[in-house]
């Protein structure tokens, strides 16, 4: 009797665990008239940076990683510059290095990392298309020391520009 319950039990379990992937599935060839459907692509046709998103902003590291995507085919030059005014609020960007050059694949994304000098950093990303019209990019990013602000803190030196300038919100 118990015997009989059990195997009786574990078919019906056995089918209704089963029951499920007969449901679902599909043929593996579908016969699909593929006329009546267009392909439509929705690729991004400019620049876009990814990484930093904001136009300025304030990090504690030297290296920085650049994200963006282009249509395929772009070519990408990163020109990194440094500002050596000893003004405050001067502006006076060097160059730092050779311009960056990133082939846009299949993919629609690249990467670059760049070196980044302590103070006020100048990034410009500029796509060649593939039809020959070029797109340029800037963002503006700070390089601030976590030990420059310690020492602003405990020097009470606190003013709401610092406080403007470490959050990037001028």
């Amino acid at each position: 009797m118990i015997k009989n319950k059990l195997i009786s039990c574990t078919c019906v379990l056995i089918i209704l665990g089963t029951a499920g992937s007969f449901t679902y599935a599909t043929p593996a060839i579908r016969n699909v008239d593929t006329t009546k459907y267009e392909i439509v692509k929705t690729a991004n046709q400019s620049l876009q940076i990814i990484t930093p998103e904001r136009e300025q902003s304030v990090s504690s590291s030297t290296k920085l990683v650049l994200e963006f995507t282009a249509p395929k085919d772009t070519k990408i030059k990163v020109r990194v510059y440094h500002n050596t005014s000893i003004e405050k609020g001067g502006e006076n960007y060097v160059l730092i290095n050779d311009p960056l050059l990133v082939d846009v694949g299949i993919l629609q994304r690249g990467w670059a990392e760049i070196e980044l000098k302590r103070g006020s950093n100048k990034i410009e990303i500029t796509a060649e298309y593939k039809d020959g019209t070029a797109e340029t990019v800037r963002r503006y990013v700070a390089v601030k020391g976590v030990e420059d602000v310690k020492r602003r803190i405990l020097e009470g030196k606190i003013t709401s520009e610092f406080l403007k300038d470490i959050t990037g919100n001028k």
